[in-house]
């Protein structure tokens, strides 16, 4: 599962799967991308 969005939401997600037993957490944190060439 991927998901994006503002922290809390990411956050409210993580908490409706906590009693199914999560195995695995990757958090990036903020990415940039420099624009134009």
């Amino acid at each position: 599962i991927e998901i994006a969005g503002p922290e809390k939401k990411i956050e409210a997600f993580i908490d409706l799967l906590k009693p199914y037993g999560i195995k695995e957490l990757a958090r990036t944190g903020r990415i940039a991308l420099g624009r134009g060439a």
